[in-house]
């Protein structure tokens, strides 16, 4: 009787996905879910040592020696430099390398050690944009056709028409974390000088202590609003009752909330620094996100300017129509199925 190999065909680290139905602070998780939950069904790695724990390559690899999966995927950046199975994983930016405020010996270390040998070693390597994939292939030297642009999508419930947030006042909004590539404190100063004082800036998350400071050093008062965490079905209230959403970031790997924006039609100012351009084309009001000057006058001119809201939510909606994550799961499962058919040979 012939002997069929039992191994499993691709072992997903099911670890990356969040299934919480909130919003993640680690955008990979966010990406994981959509894209697993449109693949075919994989065989999964669940449990064990938590994501980055510093045993997990050692870990990691003991479970793939004894699984033996034809192939290997990690929707993360966790794949260890000895990996005994071909693999594909995700590096969707190189933010730790590029952003010393966020970064530190550590992680700068791990990059150096695990990550960078494993993009060498991998059938294939998944990133968010154009502008990653060069970096990638700069830092590493790996061959360019190895890396591979899966972009992101927009969930079903970021259209234009639906529920909107209504707490009495027009704002602007900005959706995203507090960390220092985020720009939050020249957006601070730079919403004390806009025009219009009866508008508010309301910023997605808890109250940070430290840009509260600021704010009450800039006489903002009560025009600074934190949202505290929102789900996704609230944060498309908070996009589609807003002014327009603000986002002077510095440095993104992809840049979602400029595309959920788009997405339920409302106007988006942003930064088109690093992969954000490749987002927003020309459908954002686009500001110098080093310039408070340039920020505020973004600001102003979508609150007083009637045509151009209209202008920036039609070119929003159609830039957002050329994302979706069934295209993203699509070019995930493309480049799995080819890794896994060298994998054979």
């Amino acid at each position: 009787m012939e002997h069929r190999d039992s191994r499993p065909d691709i072992l997903l680290d099911a670890r990356w996905l969040d299934t919480d139905g909130r919003r993640n602070v680690l955008g990979l998780a966010r990406v994981a879910q959509e894209v697993v939950r449109r693949l075919p069904p994989l065989d999964r790695l669940e449990g064990g040592l938590p994501l980055l724990h510093p045993a997990e390559p050692v870990w990691l690899t003991g479970v793939l020696l004894a699984r033996r999966p034809r192939l290997f995927y990690s929707p993360g950046f966790n794949v260890p430099p000895t990996c005994p199975t071909p693999f594909v994983f995700t590096v969707f930016d190189l933010i730790h390398l590029h952003v010393p405020e966020i970064s530190s010996a550590s992680k700068r270390l791990y990059y150096r050690l695990l990550v960078k040998p494993s993009v060498r070693r991998a059938r294939a390597v998944l990133t968010g944009s154009e502008y990653s994939r060069r970096q990638i292939i700069e830092w590493s030297g790996v061959d360019a056709e190895r890396v591979v642009v899966i972009g992101c999508g927009v969930a079903a419930q970021f259209v234009p028409h639906g529920d909107a947030h209504q707490p009495g006042f027009p704002y602007l909004l900005h959706v995203g974390n507090m960390k220092p590539h985020k720009n939050i404190e020249r957006l601070i100063r730079a919403f004390t000088r806009t025009e219009d004082r009866d508008v508010r800036l309301l910023l997605t998350g808890e109250p940070d202590l430290r840009l509260l400071y600021l704010a009450a050093d800039e006489g903002l008062g009560d025009r600074l609003v934190f949202t505290g965490r929102v789900s996704d079905a609230q944060l498309a209230r908070y996009y589609r009752g807003a002014v327009a959403l603000i986002f002077p970031s510095l440095y993104e790997g992809f840049g979602l909330p400029p595309l959920e924006a788009m997405a339920c039609g409302t106007p988006v100012v942003s930064s088109t620094t690093t992969s954000l351009a490749e987002v927003v084309g020309d459908a954002a009001f686009p500001i110098d996100p080093l310039d408070v000057e340039s920020i505020t006058a973004g600001m102003d001119s979508v609150v007083r300017d009637d045509q151009l809201r209209r202008k920036l939510s039609a070119l929003g909606l159609a830039q957002a129509g050329r994302f979706s994550w069934e295209q993203t799961a699509q070019l995930t499962w493309q480049t799995l199925r080819r890794a896994l058919s060298k994998s054979s040979h």
